[in-house]
């Protein structure tokens, strides 16, 4: 059944329906709200507190546009608001939802030992750099990069102007090439 389909059967109160809507969309709430928060616990608050906020304002839907892509802005608006209400800072920790060991293993020529090593070092010091960008630089390169969303669709689903967004992500851009940059040398 399609989310369109599920919308409309929890507005009727069908709770099956939510059911099979959070299944469909758990893990990528929690990726997204991990990657901006760079905390397993409050990626796990932000995940469960998107979908009470969800059960309170489905009606809000109007059916344009994804469901997921909706449901994707209001975790990472979410997740920002979080991160921003935190003064706390902590070293992050890798999750196992970025990259399941078993994808890793499958991928051609992974199977070397020192293969699977390195993308795990890479995968590691882009995940510490991110971490090092703000919460809204995070969220606008996870957005065009897992959404494929250019700078206009991002300031809309971000309540930000469009060349923000491209600042913003420059400035993300620039301040993670430093990052890496001065990660490689010796």
């Amino acid at each position: 059944m399609e989310d369109p389909e599920l919308v409309k059967r929890i507005r009727q109160g069908d709770p099956d329906a939510f059911r099979d809507l959070f299944e469909r969309h758990r893990r990528m709430i929690y990726t997204l709200a991990y990657r901006v928060t760079l905390h397993e616990e409050e990626a796990l608050d932000v995940t469960q507190q998107v979908f009470v906020r969800l059960s309170e304002k489905i009606h809000l839907y109007d059916g344009k546009g994804s469901f997921g892509g909706w449901l994707s802005t209001l975790a990472v608006r979410m997740a920002i608001d979080r991160t921003r209400s935190k003064t706390r800072r902590e070293i992050p920790m890798a999750p196992e939802t970025f990259e399941d060991q078993e994808t890793l293993l499958g991928r051609e020529g992974a199977s070397h030992p020192r293969a699977i090593l390195e993308r795990q070092q890479t995968v590691e010091r882009v995940e510490i750099a991110m971490s090092k960008l703000s919460p809204q630089q995070r969220a606008i390169l996870l957005l065009q990069l897992h959404e494929d969303l250019g700078p206009k669709e991002i300031g809309e689903r971000l309540d930000l102007p469009a060349q923000q967004v491209r600042a913003q992500r420059a400035r993300g851009i620039e301040k993670l090439k430093n990052l890496l940059r001065r990660d490689l040398e010796p």
